[in-house]
C-alpha cells in the first residue's frame, strides 16, 4: 500500500550509512578521527585519547566540534540527530 512511502528510512540502512559517510568526509581530519574511534569503534574517551595521544579534553572537545559540523552539514536530511555527550 502507500503507507510504505511514508516510513522513514533505517538509520542503518545503506543510504543512510553512505550519506553520513560522505558527511563524515567532510570534517576536519582530527575531529574525523574522534568521531570514528568514539562511534564507529565505541572506544571510550579515554581509549580514544591514549591513541589518539591527546587528553581526554581534547577527545571531548573535538568530538563536540565533530558532532556540531556533522550537524551543520546533515541538518537538512536529519533533523533529529541528538545533541549531548555519550
Amino acid at each position: 500500500g502507500g503507507k510504505d512511502a511514508e516510513r522513514p528510512t533505517p538509520p542503518d540502512s545503506p543510504e543512510n550509512r553512505l550519506v553520513m559517510l560522505q558527511a563524515l568526509a567532510a570534517v576536519p581530519p582530527r575531529q574525523r578521527a574522534v568521531l570514528v574511534l568514539r562511534y564507529w569503534e565505541d572506544l571510550s574517551v579515554e581509549e580514544a585519547a591514549a591513541l589518539l595521544e591527546c587528553s581526554p579534553g581534547t577527545v571531548k572537545s573535538q568530538a563536540a566540534r565533530g558532532l556540531d559540523t556533522l550537524r551543520g552539514l546533515l541538518s537538512p536530511t536529519y533533523s533529529g540527530i541528538e545533541k549531548g555527550e555519550r
